[in-house]
């Protein structure tokens, strides 16, 4: 809706880029409202509105107000992630969108969303499998609905020393 205040009970005619949407009339405080139909599709549009008295005086247009119309979702991409075999158990990750300005969420190993932003170091993991999720909201508040995702293992644990079975200690080989 496209909201303003004009003259008590006069006539509105509000404008899509210049050209006429259609009409409405302002209340006896001067506030009207206006429901651009049909829907705008995607895209910036510059609206303006005139208003005529009931003697037929009208009014200069008023300011552009910008209006950009975003129902597309961002894409969230991982640019760089732990190898799917790493021993760093706190590690990093770095991410962006489609979309500039866009803000993000990560999510590991199916926990809550929180806030994040790119550079992200996860808190210490435990050794096993583990999958790190990250998704962008756009400016219009658009939610990517297939968030990025990175699986690996983690294995900080020291291996064990090896152990000679052949030769036996102290023999002698000829």
């Amino acid at each position: 809706d496209v909201t303003g205040t004009a003259e008590a009970n006069s006539t509105v005619t509000v404008f899509v880029d210049g050209s006429p949407a259609g009409t409405t009339v302002a209340d006896g405080s001067g506030n009207w409202t206006f429901t651009i139909t049909p829907a705008l599709a995607e895209g910036t549009y510059a609206i303006s509105a005139t208003a005529e008295d009931a003697q037929g005086n009208e009014s200069a247009p008023s300011s552009d107000v910008f209006l950009t119309i975003d129902t597309t979702a961002p894409t969230t991409t991982i640019d760089s992630a732990p190898p799917a075999d790493d021993n760093d158990a706190t590690p990093a990750f770095t991410f962006s969108s489609n979309e500039g300005g866009a803000t993000f969420e990560c999510s590991v190993d199916g926990g809550a969303w929180t806030s994040c932003s790119s550079p992200h170091t996860t808190a210490a993991l435990a050794d096993g499998p583990h999958t790190f999720e990250v998704r962008a909201t756009d400016a219009a508040g658009n939610t990517d609905a297939t968030p990025a995702s990175h699986s690996w293992n983690i294995d900080t644990a020291t291996p064990a020393a090896p152990v000679i079975t052949s030769p036996a200690d102290g023999s002698t080989t000829g």
